[in-house]
């Protein structure tokens, strides 16, 4: 696949690893593009590959708004991929859009959060994208290199 979008849980579930970071190193570890997970209250993960000679992922980054937001979390899951979807329909490798698609995805499942009906999302998407803060991912260490 070239991206999948599991949470914490599956993720964990998935590949036997409580770690989000070493779970999706580990789905890239066997082919997948990329893994964006949701981290719950914590925002997302984005990690893609290649992966270099020294074990680090072309993209490793993650997004979160300053403070958690209240509503219904029913298709969020669901609204970031449909935002992730939307970024890689142009057929651009993830790691030439890793920002712009960790930030609709972010955005779009924040948006259903605050949406009252679930397949919804608000309006406040846009503003959301915005107010999100992007921020590398620390990696944990490799023996390759």
């Amino acid at each position: 696949a070239d991206l999948v979008k599991p949470n914490r849980e599956e993720l964990a579930d998935a590949t036997g690893l409580a770690d989000p970071i070493a779970g999706a190193l580990a789905l890239i570890g066997l082919g997948a593009g990329g893994v964006l997970c949701s981290l719950g209250a914590e925002g997302m993960l984005l990690i893609a590959g290649p992966i270099a000679d020294d074990g680090a992922p072309a993209v490793a980054l993650r997004a979160r708004l300053a403070e958690p937001l209240a509503g219904n979390p029913t298709g969020a899951g669901d609204a970031a991929v449909a935002g992730a979807a939307s970024v890689l329909a142009a057929g651009v490798p993830i790691r030439d859009v890793a920002e712009r698609l960790l930030r609709r995805a972010t955005a779009w499942s924040a948006a259903a959060v605050l949406a009252p009906l679930a397949g919804e999302i608000d309006p406040a998407h846009a503003e959301l994208a915005e107010r999100l803060d992007l921020s590398p991912v620390p990696l944990p260490r490799t023996d390759r290199a």
